[in-house]
């Protein structure tokens, strides 16, 4: 993430950099998972950092963490709901700006300045009836959503070597990645 003139660096063992965006050169540092008091998940964290205004607001798992983009002291933390490897999401509903965190209780939703929870939405586990599913390898399936067991719809090779990097879906364009190369697929819309 860019932003201040520095590049922002979450990495999995839960240390958060902010480097000089001209030479590199380490500005500030923090160990979110001692600050969140919080156990490396077994695969890491896996967030991205989030600016917004004056602040960096990271995930470390299911807990938001904001610290000052200038200094890096920490300036908030979220409440605690369990898992998560979403990164924090900026959201505007109407004029009041919030910071959005998919986690295993559901949907948590906070005010930026504050960290105060604005509301919350219980959603333990998603109900969909197709789940893109992307293999370890970098082969993509889109799998119907069933109880009676595995039922895939189609797949492709997306990207080559190990990946465990999330999918992500914006408008038609699905992009995959993983420390090596990354791909973009325009998918056709299907009609409603």
């Amino acid at each position: 993430m860019l932003g201040g003139g520095r590049v922002l660096a979450f990495g999995a063992i839960g240390l958060l950099n902010a480097l000089d965006i001209s030479n590199g050169a380490v500005l500030w540092s923090r160990d979110v998972a001692s600050d969140t008091d919080f156990t490396v998940p077994i695969w890491g964290f896996a967030s991205s950092p989030l600016v917004v205004g004056d602040l960096v607001v990271v995930a470390a798992a299911g807990r938001l963490a904001a610290y000052d983009a200038a200094s890096g002291s920490l300036k908030w933390l979220g409440p605690n709901r369990g898992g998560s490897y979403s990164s924090p999401h900026r959201w505007m509903a109407g004029d009041v700006l919030q910071v959005l965190l998919l986690n295993d209780a559901g949907v948590t939703g906070v005010a930026p300045a504050p960290g105060a929870v604005l509301w919350e939405h219980a959603w333990p586990g998603a109900v969909v009836a197709q789940l893109l599913v992307r293999s370890e390898d970098g082969d993509l399936a889109l799998v119907a959503a069933v109880a009676d067991g595995f039922r895939e719809l189609a797949r492709i090779a997306a990207i080559g070597g190990k990946t465990w990097n999330h999918p992500v879906l914006a408008g038609d364009v699905l992009l995959v990645r993983n420390g090596e190369e990354m791909a973009a697929f325009r998918l056709p819309l299907a009609a409603r």
